[in-house]
């Protein structure tokens, strides 16, 4: 493990004002139609979904519904594609995941809960192991945990979230002075172990 960690800050304000579609996009049984030269398509799962997205296959104009009758609508219109085209980035981005453990502790409003567990729940394996905190096992990247796990977050929420191999860090709306505190501790951490192991080497 090295110090001091990889820091992903995350303020509030970039999150404000997307937890209702957020939510929508996050049902874990939802299936979707295509309709195409007013032929109907499907049903596709989430996962197929974003395949085809990534192949060019479902693009923005593509009319996409949730039940064989429609509504139909262009997927651009819909929450879902937002979530599939960003999970797409991500696994881009990260090339390769490697598989990590997460410890998530946060302070979370009743009301914002349910949703919160849902997204945690969908992210791999994960096990509650104090009122407010969770060991996360998947390969997704810590800044779209952070990103995916803050989007329905309000002000009086707070989050925190470490990784145990690569011991990076994130958190969301911690407060004022939080950021540099926390960077200042690992800092100075690291710097009293370097000196310990170098008293030491010279013994």
């Amino acid at each position: 493990m090295t110090y001091p960690p990889n820091i992903v800050h995350s303020p509030m304000e970039e999150f404000q004002g997307l937890a209702e579609s957020f939510a929508r996009a996050t049902e874990k049984a939802k299936k979707h139609f295509v309709k195409v030269d007013n032929t109907v398509y499907g049903p596709f799962t989430r996962e197929l979904m974003e395949q085809y997205v990534e192949e060019n296959r479902v693009g923005p104009q593509t009319l996409v519904a949730d039940q064989w009758d429609g509504p139909y609508f262009p997927a651009s219109k819909i929450p879902e594609f937002g979530i599939w085209t960003q999970a797409i980035k991500a696994k881009r981005f990260a090339g390769r995941p490697l598989p990590t453990v997460y410890l998530i502790m946060g302070d979370i409003q009743p009301t914002a809960l349910p949703e919160f567990l849902v997204i945690l729940k969908q992210m791999g394996r994960c096990q509650q192991i104090a009122q407010s905190a969770w060991v996360l096992s998947t390969t997704t990247d810590i800044r779209f945990v952070r990103e995916c796990l803050s989007r329905n977050l309000k002000e009086a929420d707070r989050l925190f979230i470490h990784d145990s191999f690569s011991n990076s860090a994130g958190w969301f709306n911690l407060g004022d002075g939080v950021d540099e505190t926390l960077k200042s501790m690992w800092k100075e951490t690291s710097q009293s172990r370097k000196n310990i192991k170098s008293a030491e080497s010279e013994l």
